[in-house]
This record gives C-alpha cells, structure tokens and sequence, in this order.
C-alpha cells in the first residue's frame, strides 16, 4: 500500500521546508528524521501553533518515500461517525488531527482506543494533535487515557508577529515570488492576526496576482480585502 490519503482541503504547501522553526527546532527535527517504525506522538498547541501543518508536512514526506499515509481531520469529520477510522490501521503514518473533538464521545474513544491497538500490532506510526497535552484532556475510556499519555508529547508555540512574516514570506518565495515586507504589515494590521488565516489570505492574493498578472504590493492587497468575498475566498 503506497497512497497518500489526504482529504480534500489539504493543502500541499505543508512541508517542512516551508515550517516557520522559531521555538519549535526539536520537534521539527524529530519529525523530520522521525523513522518507520511504529510507536505514537503527542503534538499540542493553541491554534496557529503549527499542529496541522507539521502532520501534513509527515504525510507528505511519506509520499516521497512511497510510504502509506493518512491525514483526518476529526474535527471536520465528526459528523461522518468514527467508522473514518476504519482501516487506517493499513497505513504505515497515521496523523490525527483535532483529537479533543471527538474524545469523552463513547463510539468514538472505543474505535481510536482499537486503531491505536491496531497501529501497535502493524508498527504503524500514529501523529495526533490537540491544544492540550494528552495529560489534561478528558476521556472517558481508561485504556485509552492510557494509551494516549504513553505517547511522547511535544509542545508547538505560535509564531510572534516577526516569524509570521517569516513564514509568510518563506511561503511566498516556495512558490517563486518574493512577498514585500510592507505587504505583510498590512496583512498582518487589517486581519486577525492567526497565521491560518493570514495564509489562506496569501494564498487568495496569490490567485488574483496571477490572474491580474500584478505584483502583491500593499495597494493590492487593500484592493483584494475590499472585495466581497466568495465561497472560495472566505477567511
């Protein structure tokens, strides 16, 4: 088995390469050398601190490898049941995104407390993220509280102001452009500042500099935050 299974709305620039270090060195370095053999990680952080980024970033690397992978995102597929996780056990990466938003539900805790029995038996490597460490999170079925504080934990910090321009700019510059530092300020000044969202932007000037054949210049970025957005642009 060698597919990567992502779910749409991933997003492809999630590489390590394109991850802002700051304070969080070690745990880039980890992942990034991190080998194929089994066992369970632990990332946690508040939001914008990297988490969804740095599982992406595992499950594409294990594309260039053409290992198996697959990244869910439990928050966005609650609704879909816990039967999402059937099978996951196959791939050799499991990243599990938002895992505080389907713990302390019972048909949810007993699937993932199977997957990660699951993952043990196939030396399968299993990522999960969640804003609290895994000692500070509710859940109701005690094996699997278990299961989850044996896993090795890492903390993420957000980016100040300086490293989210950093890595907007380090974004950019992946995609063969070079993103004026006064163009950041402004983005930065006139959205909440959460690099998530400051990225969906860049990406959505990205699309009308093409399209506009314009550079991304600070009249520019005023013109496209003037727009009404769509469905596709949202923030």
């Amino acid at each position: 088995m060698s597919q990567l299974i992502l779910p749409l709305g991933s997003n492809p620039r999630h590489t390590f390469a394109n991850f802002c270090i700051d304070g969080n060195a070690g745990i880039l370095e980890a992942l990034e050398s991190l080998p194929r053999q089994g066992g369970s990680l632990w990332l946690h952080g508040p939001q914008d601190s990297g988490k969804t980024h740095l599982l992406q970033a595992v499950c594409h690397q294990a594309k260039t490898r053409e290992e198996s992978a697959a990244y869910l995102p439990l928050k966005q597929m609650r609704e879909l049941g816990p039967e999402t996780l059937d099978g996951l056990e196959q791939c050799l990466w499991i990243c599990l995104d938002d895992m505080d938003a389907v713990l302390e539900q019972g048909d949810w805790e007993q699937r993932l407390f199977g997957l990660v029995n699951q993952a043990m038996d196939h030396g399968a490597s299993l990522l999960m993220a969640a804003r609290q460490p895994a000692e500070n999170v509710s859940v109701e079925l005690p094996d699997l509280r278990s299961r989850l504080r044996g896993a090795v934990s890492f903390p993420l910090q957000p980016l100040d102001d300086e490293r989210q321009s950093e890595a907007l700019r380090r974004r950019a510059h992946s995609q063969g452009y070079d993103l004026p530092e006064d163009a950041v300020r402004y983005m930065q000044r006139h959205v909440v500042r959460g690099l998530g969202q400051l990225c969906q932007l860049l990406d959505q000037l990205e699309q009308a500099s093409l399209s506009q054949q314009r550079r991304i210049t600070v009249p520019f970025v005023r013109e496209v935050l003037a727009q009404p957005p769509t469905s596709e642009s949202r923030l």
